[in-house]
């Protein structure tokens, strides 16, 4: 275990050989019925809790299905095929949080209408999930392909999105 960390070569301390004792390697990768078992657990938490909010009407089951569905389908969504052509399109890490927050502020602001009355809540959460529910979907036909090139200027032009993810978020922008 020491000789794997270079800083630590030749210092053997008995902490260091307790935790080489007991230091796993890799972990094997979960088996399918394992991942499937726990989209399943995953899903009841989620209803478990959702029901609290939504009670058991049609919005809670087909936000459960909305939640559900792209987890078993994930498992699959090596065998569909890949645009990579299409791959630096698709805003990824902080650009795409920033990006989720504008489409999710538009997208309510636009369904404030729709959401009113007494089944307004169950429409709200079935509604309000659609945008990340496509972009999510978008991620299994768009995996793999050639990025932005980075350099310098790339790096610091990444600090306006989250800034302005931050003033969106904050309120000071529309």
């Amino acid at each position: 275990m020491v000789a794997c960390i270079p800083h630590l070569s030749g210092y053997a301390s008995p902490t260091m050989e307790r935790l080489g004792a007991v230091e796993v390697g890799k972990l094997p990768e979960p088996s399918a019925v394992q991942r499937h078992l726990s989209a399943l657990v995953r899903s009841a938490l989620f209803v478990f809790v959702a029901a609290v909010f939504i009670e058991a009407r049609w919005a809670l089951w087909l936000g459960e299905a909305m939640f559900l569905v792209p987890k078993l389908v994930e498992q699959f969504a090596e065998r569909f095929p890949n645009f990579g052509e299409a791959y630096r399109w698709v805003p990824r890490n902080h650009f795409r949080i920033v990006a989720m927050f504008f489409v999710m502020l538009w997208w309510g602001i636009a369904l404030a209408d729709a959401v009113e009355g007494p089944d307004g809540v169950a429409r709200g959460f079935v509604l309000m999930s659609v945008p990340g529910s496509l972009l999510g979907g978008l991620d299994w036909f768009v995996r793999d392909g050639s990025r932005w090139p980075s350099n310098a200027l790339s790096r610091l032009l990444g600090v306006a999105p989250f800034l302005f993810g931050l003033a969106l978020v904050r309120g000071m922008v529309l």
